[in-house]
C-alpha cells in the first residue's frame, strides 16, 4: 500500500483513489474515496457548502452552554441572591453571562455569573447586606463597575506622576482613564503644569466614587495625589577611601600604588608590595603569603 499523499485541499490520493475528507464541527469525516479528481472535488466542493460556519458552529455551543447553565442554576441560592434566569450579552465582541436575581430584600439585580457564581465570586447580595453595626458593609473593592483600589496605584510612568508623559517634543501629556474611558486632558509645557491638571481630574473622577465607597466599605481607601507614589532617591553610599596608616590585617597602607585602583603595603614580615584596593576592602587577601607557610614542593 502507498504512502497517503495530499492532492488539493481536504483530497488525498492513496494508490490511485481519491479519499475525500472534511472536518466537521471538529471531527474529520470521510466522504468515500473517487477514482478521478474531478469526482472526488465535486464531492468535497458540496461538503463544504454543506457544512455549518464557524459563527454557526460558536452560537450553537454557546446556546448549549446557556441550556446546561440555566438547568444547574435557576432556583439556587448564593448567599442572599437566588437566581430566576441566566442569559447572554455582548460587550463589544466579548460574549458574557448575566443572572436575573432576586435578593432577600426584595430587590431585583443583574450581576455577571462569574460575580455570583465560582471561585472569583464578590457578591453576596445587591448591596443591602446589613453588618453587625446595621450599617451597609461592602466587602469587596468592586464598587459601581470599578476596582476603587487601582484608582490609587503607585505611578509607573517615567514622569513619575500616574497619566503624565513627556513627548518628543519636550512638552508633557496629561490623561485619564475611569471606568474603561481614557480621557484626554491636554498637553503642557510644564510638568508642574500637567501634573496640577491631572490633580484636578481625579478630583472630579476618582474622589467622588473614593468617598462614597468609603462610607459603605468595610476596607477604607486612603485618598492620596497622583504623585505621592513617587520613589524617593536613595542617598548613594560614599566609597570607603584608602588612607596612608590604614591597616588591613597583616597589611599596613604606607603609600599609593603606581597604578589606580593600587596601595603600596608592608606585610607584617616586612615584604612590600602593591595590593589591589579591593583585596584590601574586602579582606580577600589578608597577608603577602606567609601565613601559609612555605610552599611544599612536588615530589
Amino acid at each position: 500500500m502507498s504512502k497517503a499523499k495530499t492532492v488539493e485541499r481536504n483530497i488525498v490520493k492513496v494508490n490511485n483513489r481519491y479519499y475525500v475528507k472534511c472536518s466537521i464541527a471538529g471531527k474529520l469525516v470521510n466522504f468515500g474515496s473517487y477514482e478521478t479528481l474531478e469526482e472526488a472535488r465535486k464531492v468535497r466542493d458540496e461538503a463544504e457548502k454543506s457544512r455549518p460556519s464557524r459563527s454557526e458552529l460558536m452560537k450553537e455551543k454557546n446556546a448549549e452552554r446557556l441550556k446546561n447553565l440555566k438547568e444547574e442554576l435557576i432556583g439556587k441560592k448564593y448567599g442572599m441572591l437566588t437566581i430566576l434566569d441566566v442569559y447572554t450579552e455582548y460587550v463589544g465582541k466579548q460574549l458574557f453571562y448575566r443572572l436575573s436575581c432576586k435578593c432577600d430584600c426584595g430587590n431585583m439585580t443583574n450581576p455577571f455569573m462569574q460575580a455570583v457564581v465560582g471561585k472569583s465570586a464578590e457578591n453576596v447580595s445587591c448591596g443591602c447586606y446589613q453588618g453587625k453595626s446595621g450599617t451597609k458593609v461592602l466587602d469587596t473593592y468592586l464598587y459601581k463597575g470599578t476596582r476603587v483600589s487601582n484608582l490609587q496605584r503607585k505611578s509607573k510612568s517615567r514622569s513619575g506622576v500616574k497619566g503624565v508623559s513627556k513627548t518628543k517634543a519636550g512638552t508633557y501629556t496629561a490623561k485619564i482613564t475611569f471606568q474603561g474611558k481614557e480621557r484626554y486632558l491636554g498637553t503642557y509645557k510644564t510638568l508642574e503644569a500637567a501634573k496640577e491638571a491631572r490633580r484636578e481630574a481625579e478630583k472630579k473622577y476618582f474622589y467622588p466614587i473614593i468617598e462614597e465607597f468609603n462610607e459603605q466599605a468595610k476596607y477604607k481607601i486612603e485618598i492620596k495625589n497622583s504623585d505621592s507614589g513617587k520613589k524617593k532617591k536613595k542617598a548613594k553610599r560614599k566609597k570607603k577611601e584608602i588612607k596612608i596608616g590604614d591597616q588591613y590585617n597583616e597589611r599596613t597602607v604606607i603609600d599609593k600604588g603606581s597604578k589606580a585602583g593600587y596601595s603600596l603595603c608592608r606585610c607584617s614580615c616586612g615584604t612590600v608590595k602593591e595590593v589591589n584596593d579591593i583585596n584590601l576592602k574586602y579582606n580577600k587577601s589578608k597577608s603577602c603569603g606567609h601565613l601559609r607557610g612555605p610552599k611544599k614542593s612536588k615530589q
